[in-house]
């Protein structure tokens, strides 16, 4: 029989892993998630409160992931809450680890016990471990800012770069007549992969937050092949990963505001 995933408590951003379930509600007997993943066997659950979760496949080692995907946490490569979802890629992995709320990163499956380690989801703060932090890269200029959907018109934005990247938004016009918030699209300035999302404030667009994030798993910067990851979750710092190589060196990336990454600073190790 297979190992099916069941959640029980408050569903909210489809945090149970079914979409059908009612928003909002307290559900004390467990529920089977939704979706292709109902019928299918998992042999390792990775849970992030009361957000979202990540799951490997029986054999294979693929991870599922559901709940709120607001940052790309999903790793489906989009935005947006979801059902339990194949993370893009086709990567086999043997640990999944949650960074914070809004990121993962997984050991995948390599030669003997080593694996190279891919993250996703957000980058605020240097957490995927790509060498930088910020809204896209590439940008030699500030890119234009314009907004589609929302069911206002007027909206106007400008963005501001440094380092290559877009670093935030601000609103020059808010626009009327929004009942959701809008989509904010980048476009030009030489650069590519700047996301960012809008907030409204009665009908009319309010402040805009870029969205530093990854949709599907990428390995980490420096090509080195890892036999252990753990989450800085575990040691009170949420966005800090560090991973563990065969001949004992320890890698570690993301929030280093209290000098959890070892490196000698307390500046973000990207």
């Amino acid at each position: 029989a297979p190992r099916a995933i069941r959640c029980w408590g408050l569903k909210g951003h489809i945090s149970l892993g079914n979409s059908t379930l009612t928003e909002g509600r307290y559900y004390g007997v467990p529920q089977l998630v939704g979706g292709a993943a109902a019928s299918l066997s998992f042999s390792k659950l990775y849970n992030r409160g009361a957000r979202s979760g990540c799951a490997l496949r029986d054999g294979t080692g693929a991870a599922w992931c559901w709940g709120r995907g607001s940052e790309g946490q999903i790793g489906n490569g989009s935005y947006g809450n979801s059902d339990p979802a194949p993370v893009l890629g086709g990567q086999a992995f043997t640990k999944l680890m949650w960074v914070a709320n809004s990121s993962v990163c997984g050991l995948t499956k390599g030669s003997a016990s080593h694996g190279r380690v891919d993250c996703w989801g957000s980058n605020t703060l240097g957490q995927l471990g790509r060498g930088t932090y910020g809204g896209g890269s590439g940008y030699t200029s500030a890119p234009t800012v314009s907004f589609t959907g929302g069911g206002g018109t007027g909206a106007a934005a400008t963005a501001r770069v440094e380092g290559g990247q877009v670093v935030g938004v601000t609103v020059t016009a808010g626009g009327t007549g929004y009942t959701t918030t809008p989509n904010v699209v980048f476009s030009g300035g030489g650069g590519t992969g700047a996301a960012a999302s809008s907030a409204i404030s009665g009908d009319a667009v309010a402040a805009i937050s870029v969205r530093n994030a990854t949709l599907t798993p990428a390995e980490v910067a420096g090509g080195h092949q890892f036999v252990d990851l753990m989450s800085g979750a575990s040691h009170g710092n949420n966005d800090t990963m560090c991973a563990l190589k065969a001949d004992g060196q320890a890698f570690c990336w993301g929030n280093n505001t209290s000098g959890v990454a070892g490196v000698g600073t307390t500046s973000t190790a990207s």
